[in-house]
């Protein structure tokens, strides 16, 4: 009976585990919190918006609150901003009562820890979370991707961008492995190009899809090697 017992065991472990020995209990445990993330992220963002009449750019230079504000230049902030393929740069104040992730701002609380390669950092326009289960990601707000913008004159995305939250892993932060099977199959369930053939023009293509805010996409690279990345794009708000 113990024999059989433990053989049972052994047999509902295994199940739980997928390629390479991943849980996929955890792999479903981290894919939930990225996705409450981006759904209170949203929520705060949308009140922030239409309550107070945060602009997407006072919103999108949201990091950890704990941090300080780095990058400063003549007239506030600096923030990249692209455009087509084109780099612009675009000073910003922060406004901290339109930022989600604040106290002042929106108040949505996350598991912020430090920078794997550097405690120190916790950056602008970006911050490090934890997704538990011994997995953190770098967390932040890509340039939102539209295919009318043309160039650089305004300050901002133009009307009907997509604001966009991204989830950052890289083999320098913990569990790069698991985010890359969630990766894969995130865009399997959608349909989509595995995560390698998603950088570049099929990215783009996606985004010009009527499902592009059905949900998130990923794209990334793993070849085994230090540069390996990825990153979850979630669609939040169509401007």
């Amino acid at each position: 009976m113990i024999a059989l017992f433990a053989a049972l065991s052994y047999a509902v472990t295994r199940s739980n585990r997928g390629s390479g020995g991943i849980n996929n209990e955890d792999k479903i445990l981290i894919h939930a919190a990225m996705d409450d993330i981006a759904a209170a992220t949203s929520a705060g963002m949308s009140r922030l918006h239409l309550n107070q009449g945060c602009s997407f750019m006072d919103m999108s230079i949201d990091a950890n609150p704990a941090g300080t504000w780095t990058n400063p230049t003549g007239s506030g902030y600096g923030i990249s901003t692209a455009f087509n393929g084109g780099f612009c740069s675009i000073d910003v104040v922060p406004n901290y009562s339109c930022l989600a992730w604040n106290p002042a701002g929106g108040n949505v609380a996350l598991n912020w820890v430090p920078n794997p390669t550097d405690p120190s950092w916790v950056g602008t326009q970006e911050g490090t979370v934890s997704l538990g289960h011994g997995v953190t990601s770098y967390i932040g707000f890509p340039i939102p991707w539209s295919p009318d913008a043309v160039d650089c004159s305004s300050p901002g995305p133009p009307p009907g961008s997509i604001v966009e939250l991204s989830f950052y892993s890289d083999r320098t932060m913990g569990g790069f492995e698991i985010m890359w099977e969630i990766c894969k199959d995130l865009n399997a369930k959608r349909g989509l190009v595995t995560p390698d053939n998603m950088f570049g023009a099929p990215q783009t293509a996606y985004w010009q899809s009527p499902s592009a805010m059905a949900d998130a996409v990923c794209h990334g690279i793993n070849t085994g090697v230090a540069t390996d990345f990825l990153n979850f794009y979630y669609p939040l708000m169509r401007l």
